[in-house]
């Protein structure tokens, strides 16, 4: 073989090679959509009535709370608040791509932060963030213990990078 070829053939490796290892993150997952945006996958949540569907403001005062609900100052790529949900001591923010379809008390999202509220908070516990495993999704869950104290849960889509989750959770404005 001749430098001329042995050239033409390296060039048509490297480009072989660039076409396979290139790519947006979202290729790569398999999560990019027809039209290119980025496109994740969801998983069903449930949520038992009454409830309210309110904005993060209202959300603080149907749920009797004094200061403002916490919210992820990061979301993943093409996702926002979608919903908030007041129930009980609790509010629910949804986080997706797309807009929330319920059926009954269910409905698919690509995230769901529950957070819990606690005027009280336990001296000397910490709490180490935790990944648990719930079948067709993960719920990562915390505390936070500045007053006030909060519990935190973010459920997600096992298909969903846990890189992507951690960066939600430290992202969290209290």
């Amino acid at each position: 073989m001749g430098k001329g070829s042995a050239l033409v053939v390296s060039l048509v490796m490297i480009v072989a090679l660039a076409m396979v290892g290139c790519g947006t993150d979202s290729e790569v997952n398999g999560n990019s959509g027809a039209n290119g945006k980025v496109k994740w996958p969801k998983f069903t949540y449930e949520i038992s009535h009454p409830y309210e569907i309110s904005s993060l403001e209202e959300a603080s005062k149907l749920v009797d709370w004094d200061v403002p609900v916490p919210v992820p100052a990061y979301l993943p790529e093409g996702c926002e608040i979608r919903e908030v949900i007041a129930k009980g001591r609790r509010v629910y923010i949804v986080i997706s791509d797309e807009e929330i379809e319920w059926s009954g008390k269910e409905f698919r999202a690509v995230m769901v932060i529950k957070v819990f509220w606690t005027s009280q908070t336990l001296p000397g516990l910490k709490l180490v963030p935790t990944l648990r495993d719930r079948g067709d999704h993960y719920a990562l869950w915390w505390q936070w213990r500045s007053p006030p104290s909060y519990e935190l849960v973010l459920s997600a889509s096992k298909d969903i990078p846990k890189e992507e989750l951690f960066e939600v959770r430290d992202g969290m404005q209290y």
